[in-house]
């Protein structure tokens, strides 16, 4: 009797243990915030990324150097049918599915448009919405706390990222982590002009499977800079996985960069050459690419992808660009 009784206890205790399990893993998930970024990649709270990090190859727009901090908001403030809305943080977690902000020239969202989506699956359209960094104050957020990578000294390290990048915010759901399938016409139609943001894409590109294509590389600047932006960082780390990946012993690989209309034609060809050679000295630096000889070269303004009017079209302009040489 003394042994049933024992291994009643145990089977007891390891369902309560289940329980509690299940009900934090739960929890976990109702807490969990996730962004989708404008270049397509999405960030998410610390403890889902390392769950993320085990499962490569499942998820292609997460972006494993980058993970989400602090959003930085303490309320949302938004008019509908002449009455205004304000919701404190508390609120905003338990009342709205996701924000999709719709703004990206806007220096902030203060009066931005936007698309909120409630839990009970109600869409309102605004084109006033503020996040505000502060509730009672009107200073809008203007950037999110992230921790970044150092893939050279193998740590993680805090920074910020621009409210522009972000496209949406999606509170307590996993729909942002599920893998997408894109039908052929419409990844042509998102890719046209052969952005990659991942290591995985830009081996494909870059490799015979690809047909060795150039592969465009949104890498961001300091303005009138060639010192590579902290937020494009993973982009650069994302090209160095993919050339350690690849067998390249005695291959060449161009790195061409590129820049809009703004300025001096002579001074934008010696920016766009510095620019190219900075992503090189990043590279050589920080991997392992014996074998590999690497050449820059700038064609400043000369080049552009599309028309240098707007600031999207602009940001496509400044580019840099890989490929390997036949």
């Amino acid at each position: 009797m003394r042994k049933k009784s024992v291994f009643f206890l145990v089977l007891v205790f390891m369902g309560i243990v289940h329980l509690v399990c299940a009900e934090a893993a739960e929890k976990k998930r109702h807490n969990r915030i996730s962004v989708l970024l404008r270049d397509g990649s999405v960030i998410t709270t610390p403890d889902l990324q390392g769950a993320i990090a085990e499962q490569d190859g499942m998820f292609t727009t997460i972006n494993r150097y980058v993970q989400l901090k602090s959003l930085s908001i303490d309320a949302l403030v938004f008019h509908q049918n002449k009455n205004k809305y304000v919701f404190d943080w508390d609120q905003i977690v338990r009342k709205i599915h996701s924000i999709e902000l719709m703004n990206p020239d806007l220096h902030a969202y203060d009066q931005g448009a936007m698309v909120i989506t409630t839990k009970n699956g109600e869409k309102i359209k605004t084109s006033d919405a503020t996040l505000l960094q502060y509730i009672g104050h009107d200073q809008p957020t203007s950037q999110l706390i992230v921790l970044e990578f150092d893939s050279y000294n193998k740590w993680w390290r805090e920074a910020y990222l621009d409210i522009q990048k972000v496209k949406m915010i999606v509170f307590g759901s996993d729909e942002l982590l599920q893998p997408t399938s894109l039908k052929p016409k419409e990844e042509k139609s998102n890719n046209q002009h052969g952005f990659e943001t991942t290591a995985e894409g830009i081996s494909r590109r870059l490799g015979k499977d690809g047909g060795g294509h150039s592969v465009y590389l949104n890498i961001e600047f300091d303005f009138d800079s060639s010192k590579i932006r902290k937020g494009s960082i993973p982009l650069v780390q994302e090209l160095g996985k993919a050339l350690v990946s690849m067998n390249l012993d005695g291959k060449t690989l161009l790195i061409n960069g590129h820049t809009d209309s703004d300025g001096p034609t002579k001074y934008n060809m010696k920016l766009s050459r510095r620019r190219a050679a900075s992503v090189k000295e990043f590279l050589v630096k920080r991997y392992e690419l014996q074998g590999l000889q690497i050449q820059t070269k700038g064609y400043g303004e000369s080049s552009p992808i599309a028309p240098n009017k707007g600031k999207v079209n602009k940001q496509k302009n400044r580019r840099v660009e890989v490929k390997l040489k036949s």
